[in-house]
């Protein structure tokens, strides 16, 4: 873990109190207005789907192209058989982003200490990104859940040497690379770190490989029945081609105050985010284990996907980079704790 001075003087237990509070108000924040305004498009779709046959509903899901899966339909298809109201149907949505809330937690716990993690889970709680997609019917309220996730199970596999960890990651991974193709970014980011110290953790390759193979089970009996229908689309040609300077603005994004225009608050929470951010990367390089595997977590994903996103088809959408959201704000807490004196670092926090 990384240890700034100053951190630990608040105590285990004063700051594990805190915890349950920001989950009620992370939960508080996606209930409320929840259904507002009514179902668009997209929202309509997912409900429709649900509501036919599951053979009917996996064409229809095909229909939409090959680059989406059936995964988020079928969990939405079983919940609307509590009710299927505005409110019911995208509560889901707010679940999974009240359940990434701990995570956070727990997530900055293993990586920082757990009061990295608790401010971090409080941003995390009521940043505008997150609440506005833990209010819709779609499956990006899951992606940081599944990415923070399968991150922390791996974690767990690495500092244990696999005495813990193992069958947590092979569950994030059942349920993350069936739903969604950019998970196996995240495999590749666990991949990258076991190859970079291959000789310390050799051993825990072969366990890893084997929570990769089950968790793609699902997933190839999807392509299966892609094969079988023997004809298919790739609908993906909305998505215009990225700047270079796309991941930049991805990051910009999921803070508060990105309007796409330039103010004075802009100005200054930027500068507050990327001092954070850059004290956080050389904290963790510093003064832990873990600097080659976060840094790998937050940039590898956007670049790979900036890089095939120049060619015929574009890949490149923010939304999809959630499952870095997490790793994104504890690295921009940790830094800023870091800094001194006190004053400046709470007044930038």
């Amino acid at each position: 873990m990384v240890k700034i001075m100053g951190w630990q003087k608040y105590g285990r237990r004063p700051i594990k109190i805190w915890l349950l509070p920001t989950i009620l108000l992370a939960f508080a924040l996606r209930l409320y207005r929840l259904d507002t305004q009514s179902l668009w498009f997209d929202e309509i779709v997912i409900v429709a789907l649900a509501r036919v046959s599951w053979y009917q509903g996996f064409l229809a899901a095909l229909g939409q192209g090959i680059q989406l899966t059936p995964v988020f339909h079928g969990i939405i298809k079983l919940w609307l058989a509590v009710g299927d109201s505005d409110w019911l149907a995208r509560m889901p949505a707010a679940l999974f982003g009240v359940l990434t809330i701990p995570l956070v937690f727990k997530l900055g716990q293993l990586y920082f200490d757990e009061t990295v993690g608790l401010i971090a889970a409080f941003i995390f709680a009521v940043n505008p990104y997150q609440v506005w997609f833990g209010q819709e019917l779609k499956l990006y309220a899951l992606l940081p859940f599944i990415g923070g996730g399968a991150m922390y199970a791996f974690g767990l596999v690495v500092k244990t040497r696999g005495q813990r960890g193992i069958v947590l990651l092979t569950l994030f991974n059942l349920i993350g690379l069936p739903a969604h193709y950019f998970m196996f970014l995240i495999s590749a980011v666990q991949f990258l770190y076991l190859i970079i110290n291959l000789k310390r953790l050799y051993n825990l390759l072969r366990w890893w490989l084997l929570t990769q193979v089950i968790g793609v089970l699902p997933l190839a009996l999807w392509w299966v029945f892609i094969i079988w229908q023997q004809h298919f689309a790739f609908g993906i040609g909305w998505i215009p081609a990225p700047q270079w300077y796309a991941p930049f603005l991805t990051f910009w994004n999921f803070t508060y105050v990105y309007t796409g225009a330039w103010s004075i608050v802009a100005i200054i929470a930027l500068a507050t985010g990327i001092t954070g951010l850059i004290f956080g990367l050389r904290n963790t390089w510093r003064k832990s284990m873990w600097g080659a595997l976060l840094t790998l977590w937050l940039f590898f994903p956007p670049a790979i996907v900036l890089l095939m996103s120049f060619s015929r088809n574009s890949f490149y959408v923010d939304r999809y980079f959630l499952i870095v959201s997490p790793i994104l704000t504890l690295l921009i807490v940790g830094g800023l704790l870091s800094l001194r004196p006190l004053p400046i670092r709470w007044g930038m926090i």
